[in-house]
């Protein structure tokens, strides 16, 4: 899962710190930026760690059309119809946050965290939810078969 914003300074890294806690290891959450700051702001810093979040897990980094395919959810925070164009995320979940605006200069941080946590949240619930539902789906046992004997034909050719 990736999150990107402009700067890469603030939210995004929020959402992903948050993603990362509630993805019971199932997730990994990465944050990247289009056109990143220098590094994320003391006060996003302040505010994770009061929430007990190591801010040190992550750095300011551009997004790059790796960080994008090498993610199965991308996020999108307040970005606008330019910048979503230089992803490539043909093919790609992309869900956009167009109205999740900057964390600059907010006095309302706690308010913004819980913004930022609550669709975070929900995110990584509905995809677990997802993955549970594939891990306890039944395999067709015919399909199952069919694999196996395409699975021996390509480790042994005189089998086929």
């Amino acid at each position: 899962m990736l999150f990107v914003d402009d700067a890469n300074t603030g939210r995004s890294h929020v959402a992903a710190v948050i993603a990362n806690g509630r993805g019971e290891g199932l997730i990994r959450a990465r944050s990247g930026g289009v056109v990143p700051g220098e590094q994320i702001r003391p006060e996003i810093q302040e505010l994770l760690r009061d929430r007990g979040f190591d801010p040190d897990e992550f750095t300011v980094t551009p997004m790059t059309g790796k960080l994008v395919l090498t993610s199965d959810v991308v996020v999108t925070m307040g970005l606008s119809d330019e910048e979503k164009v230089q992803m490539p995320t043909h093919g790609l979940h992309q869900v956009d946050w167009d109205d999740l605006t900057s964390l600059e200069g907010r006095s309302d941080l706690d308010v913004a965290f819980g913004e930022i946590e609550a669709r975070v949240s929900e995110l990584v619930d509905a995809l677990l939810e997802k993955e549970k539902d594939l891990a306890e789906r039944e395999a067709d046992p015919e399909v199952e078969e069919e694999l196996r004997r395409v699975i021996g034909e390509l480790h042994d050719p005189e089998r086929g």
